[in-house]
């Protein structure tokens, strides 16, 4: 399976401290490959995956991490000063049920795709609203169809966005894969779970989300 590379989160750079610094080029629960976490399922640790793409400051991954002990999640961004927070938070408040990765979504998602997954959480997206940047926009169908594929019976993908326009987009691409496998659930005017979604509401914008769940 190969998909289009969008590079969708742009924010790599940013002021890094020695200890921080340490953490992205040590740190156990940065990883390169899926067998880690293979191995800890394997063993009976954990109960079920989760995985988030694009957790920002990790503000929503790290409350869902803290709340649920018995899921392994995993993290994956490009965003290095929010990928060393995250990091630094695992470290000091000694939370064994996550794990992350730093790269594009599209590379890391092949390197996910043996594993099975309770829940997908992708939340704003950068929408690219300028016509001649939407092709780097990340949620087309193909790529949307590739989550779902990696969905227990029963799991859940859920997309959320602030941007009208760019949910339009993304109902569209998922009205698309809806089947007697894939059920389709919209949700509008939703509560901010992120410090950017509570930007969003300050600045007047809408929080909706897009849900597909693999019927059993």
């Amino acid at each position: 399976m190969q998909l289009k590379k969008t590079t969708s989160y742009q924010r790599r750079g940013g002021r890094l401290s020695p200890r921080r610094k340490q953490l992205l080029a040590h740190s156990p629960f940065l990883l390169q490959d899926a067998k880690p976490l293979q191995a800890l399922m394997q063993s009976g640790a954990f109960d079920q995956l989760s995985l988030e793409i694009g957790f920002g400051m990790g503000d929503h991954l790290l409350e869902q991490v803290q709340q649920q002990p018995r899921t392994l999640f995993v993290g994956i961004d490009i965003y290095r000063p929010g990928i060393a927070t995250v990091l630094s938070v695992i470290d000091s408040e000694q939370l064994p049920n996550c794990y992350l990765f730093e790269g594009d979504a599209t590379d890391v998602v092949l390197a996910l795709n043996s594993l099975a997954f309770a829940r997908i959480d992708i939340h704003h997206p950068d929408p690219w609203p300028k016509k001649r940047h939407q092709k780097r926009q990340l949620l087309q169908q193909a790529f949307i169809a590739t989550m779902t594929s990696m969905l227990t019976d029963g799991g859940l993908l859920q997309i959320i966005t602030d941007d009208d326009a760019y949910f339009a987009h993304i109902v569209h691409e998922c009205q698309g894969l809806e089947s007697e496998q894939l059920a389709l659930h919209l949700r509008q005017n939703l509560a901010p779970n992120s410090k950017y979604g509570l930007k969003a509401q300050a600045a007047g914008r809408a929080i909706n989300a897009v849900e597909l769940t693999r019927r059993t």
